[in-house]
């Protein structure tokens, strides 16, 4: 299993639900009641604004903007905590 691509691709599907919102579409039905709860329990939480904020994550987490993102960076597939500690006596 490639950790990497997975998270990557789980970031990829993110931005697709954030994208592809709407009231309509019972798929989103729970997020919408989520986004209301959101509202009663804290009044700046507007629901058009909420909305435009999903939009812009969902335009930030497409495929072309994740990658050109991560590419300043030194990923290994072992680089995580586990191989961190190795590395560093812990």
């Amino acid at each position: 299993m490639n950790l990497i691509k997975d998270r990557i691709l789980a970031l990829e599907k993110l931005g697709l639900y954030f994208q592809n919102i709407k009231a309509e579409n019972p798929e989103y039905q729970k997020f919408f009641e989520c986004l209301e709860t959101a509202k009663q329990h804290n009044a700046w939480f507007q629901l058009d604004q909420c909305l435009v904020a999903f939009k812009a994550w969902g335009d930030s987490l497409s495929k072309e903007k994740i990658n050109k993102w991560i590419t300043s960076y030194d990923l290994e597939e072992n680089s995580g905590a586990e191989n961190y500690c190795s590395n560093y006596g812990g």
